[in-house]
């Protein structure tokens, strides 16, 4: 029996109808798209709610415009209508469904091309060319010259720059790489696998004449020419009905290299053929997007296309994002396969078109290598099916399995539908009560007003930091620390009046106390923290583990439970959890959204982790891999709740809620670190590590004095026996040296 599980779903917008493609199927069902909604429920009797507890009821419509008189009413709740329609579709039937990964179902392509570029003028190109005795004069093909003709007996007709020359200096020699923006080059050469076949293909523009060994069990296709290959391979690739395509890197490059070479030929040979559509299982084109990256805001990557009903999932950006491991200084195939696999790709002499064009053999299974090191890292890392089993528990395609916007959205929805709530629309405007009430409201010296996220720390750290470096206790002698106080403050004009360094000190260290602080130099911006370049001695890093989501739970963080400027009665009766952040608090309820789906997801993978070890442990390997897998998937769920909280387009998006994740969290990290250095600074603890620093004993032997510390090893005489022992055990009242000899060599 077929696992529960779907693979694809697609809208077309144009047919108003729902496209869906599922585990144990071939092909694709097609649904009617019913608009709807959730509104306010006048009765009040309907048992589905809104996230603030108000009754709603389904409304459906068939233009968006029947709901915007709901959404004029100042009163009226507006609920799930901002929801994509492929989203609502697969929440109605996968909520309740127990789904299951069935990898063997799913037919992946793992793939690579190789493209032919070298000159920017084509193989076909005509060139004159003559012998260095300027005798024999002759049009060929450049590619024919190339391969047969001795460069060093023959000049060619420099056509950029009207010359006779060597071939080496001429314009046909000239590199080019052959970016997928322009595609110029042809493709040469695709192998392709398929996990569900479990077989290999090669299509290629010249005949394969090596050892058939070499070819690894692929099957090699030769093609006449570059549109017969794309023609084989479109044709091959729509009868293997695959799920997903994917490469090294094949998002940037090989997907759209091949789409963009589809439409370069077409302008070549005139003909309309469009092969990129039958890349489509539902016979669409592939539609265009330019590549974004957060991190590099202004930076063009380019463009790459989405093919409706195929996946095109980048193995590179597979492995960044979702790979256990630490990050690496290179991503290129070879390096990490040389990490994962200790295996690396075919090597070739010279550059990889001399390859192509001189050892076309060879050139076939460097190409077939490339795909080899992708099925490996398919059966080994098992990624594919940590992102499926990620989609299932979010309820999303593989689509939006990089942003975390989508994933925590559909987690979330799916445990408010199971509790009979829906999710209330986003908010237009998001109005920040801080400006509006000028909280922590902080002048900058040009001109402008900061809002910070929080007051100034009571306890400041940095200011504490010079109390205890010179023992300054209330009640104190300022002036015995004067040349040290000079040193650390600046003389001020206040008002008229000259303040010395003493006098700002002894202002600064009466204000300690106060809010806000005077002196800027001491602030504390809560939430931020301030660095200063160049090398520290004694650092030390500590982290509090999913720090985050503890604090959520700890103060109920959920923005339908947020209260601003709590009540003094509801917090003493703890109705109201204050938090950290003055001025905001959170109900204490039962039932709040996000502490309750951390718990879930914390419960649920502490529940995989113990099954994961109960299969190692009866050396079940691939039951192992199946937990391991579920538990890494509720560990990538819980750690995205706090960073959504911040993205505009999140519908639970709140700043304040961020703000108190974020300062809790600071906060008990500070007491805690605080506690453990105390601890620390008055145990035993403490002497055994400066003893490690600074330990050491010096003995002689052999005439000369030698100093061991505290690890060093010496070999001594005890009760008539020799041994050797560390420095910090040596007893000078009762070990005897022992062989000089080895001691001078110590």
């Amino acid at each position: 029996m077929a696992k529960i599980g779907f693979k694809n779903c697609y809208y077309d917008r144009i047919k108003n109808k729902i496209l869906l493609k599922e585990q144990g199927s071939n092909t694709w069902d097609t649904y009617d798209y019913k608009p709807w909604c959730y509104v306010s429920d006048p009765t009040g009797k309907s048992n589905i709610t809104d996230i603030y507890k108000n009754p709603v009821k389904k409304f459906p419509y068939t233009r968006k415009e029947q709901i915007e008189p709901h959404k004029m009413s100042a009163n009226c709740i507006i609920a799930e209508s901002d929801l994509r329609p492929e989203v609502k579709f697969m929440h109605e039937r996968y909520d309740f469904a127990n789904l299951e990964v069935d990898i063997n179902d799913w037919n992946i392509c793992l793939f690579d091309i190789e493209v032919a570029g070298s000159s920017k003028y084509y193989d076909d190109q005509p060139i004159e060319i003559r012998n260095l005795d300027k005798q024999i004069f002759k049009t060929v093909e450049l590619y024919d010259f190339d391969m047969k003709y001795p460069k060093d007996e023959f000049e060619v007709f420099d056509i950029e720059n009207n010359i006779w020359t060597k071939f080496n200096n001429s314009c046909f020699a000239s590199y080019e790489f052959p970016a997928p923006e322009k595609a110029d080059w042809p493709i040469n050469l695709i192998t392709c696998y398929s996990t569900r076949e479990k077989k290999r293909f090669t299509f290629g523009l010249k005949p394969y004449t090596g050892d058939k060994d070499k070819l690894e069990d692929t099957t090699y296709v030769y093609c006449r020419s570059e549109q017969d290959l794309i023609k084989k391979w479109v044709s091959w690739f729509r009868n293997m009905d695959f799920d997903i395509i994917s490469g090294w890197n094949s998002v940037s490059y090989d997907i759209p290299y091949i789409i963009n070479r589809c439409e370069k030929l077409r302008a070549i040979t005139q003909k309309t053929i469009y092969w990129e559509r039958a890349l489509s299982p539902l016979g669409m084109d592939p539609v265009k997007h330019e590549i974004r990256d957060r991190k590099l805001e202004g930076v063009d990557l380019g463009a790459t296309f989405e093919i409706p009903g195929l996946y095109s999932i980048d193995f590179m950006e597979l492995y960044k994002t979702f790979g256990k491991h630490d990050p690496l200084p290179s991503y290129s195939l070879n390096f990490v396969a040389n990490l994962v696999l200790g295996d690396q790709k075919l090597k070739y002499d010279g550059s990889i078109n001399e390859a192509y064009k001189n050892d076309w053999n060879n050139f076939v299974c460097y190409n077939i290598k490339d795909v080899t090191l992708l099925e490996r890292f398919f059966y080994k890392l098992k990624l594919f099916e940590l992102i499926i089993e990620y989609a299932y528990d979010c309820i999303v395609t593989l689509d939006k399995i990089y942003n975390k916007v989508p994933t925590t959205t559909g987690y979330i929805l799916r445990f408010l539908h199971k509790t009979n709530r829906v999710l209330n629309d986003k908010k237009e405007n998001h109005e920040d009560w801080w400006a509006k009430e000028e909280c922590y409201k902080i002048p900058q010296p040009d001109g402008s007003i900061y809002y910070q996220n929080t007051e100034w720390e009571d306890d400041n750290p940095e200011f504490r930091k010079y109390l205890i470096m010179y023992d300054i206790s209330k009640g104190k002698d300022f002036t015995a620390f004067n040349d040290e106080i000079v040193k650390l403050w600046k003389p001020k004009k206040i008002k008229g009046v000259q303040k010395t360094s003493m006098d700002m000190f002894k202002a600064a260290y009466k204000e300690f106390k106060k809010w806000p602080h005077p002196f800027p130099e001491f602030q504390v911006k809560a939430g931020y923290c301030y660095d200063y370049p160049g090398r520290h001695d004694d650092d030390m890093s500590f982290d509090i583990t999913s720090s985050y989501p503890h604090h959520i739970m700890q103060f109920n963080i959920s923005p339908e439970c947020k209260v601003i400027h709590p009540r003094k009665e509801d917090v003493e009766s703890g109705k109201v959890i204050l938090t950290d952040v003055n001025e905001v608090g959170f109900l204490r309820t039962d039932d709040a959204i996000l502490p309750n789906v951390v718990k879930k997801v914390f419960d649920e993978r502490r529940h995989y982790k113990d099954l994961q070890e109960e299969a190692e442990n009866a050396g079940n390997t691939e039951l192992a891999n199946l937990y391991d897998n579920r538990q890494g998937v509720k560990k990538i769920i819980i750690n995205s709740v706090y960073g959504v909280s911040l993205a505009t387009g999140f519908h639970l998006y709140d700043p304040d809620c961020a703000r108190v994740i974020c300062r809790s969290a600071r906060v008990t990290l500070r007491d805690w670190l605080t506690r453990y250095l105390n601890e620390y600074y008055v145990s035993k603890a403490i002497i055994k590590d400066v003893e490690k620093e600074y330990y050491k004993v010096t003995l002689s032997a052999g005439g000369k004095e030698h100093t061991f510390f505290y690890y060093d090893k010496i070999t001594v005489m005890r009760n008539g026996k020799e041994m050797t022992i560390r420095a910090y055990e040596f007893n000078k009242e009762t070990d005897l040296l022992g062989v000089e000899d080895e001691i001078c060599k110590s």
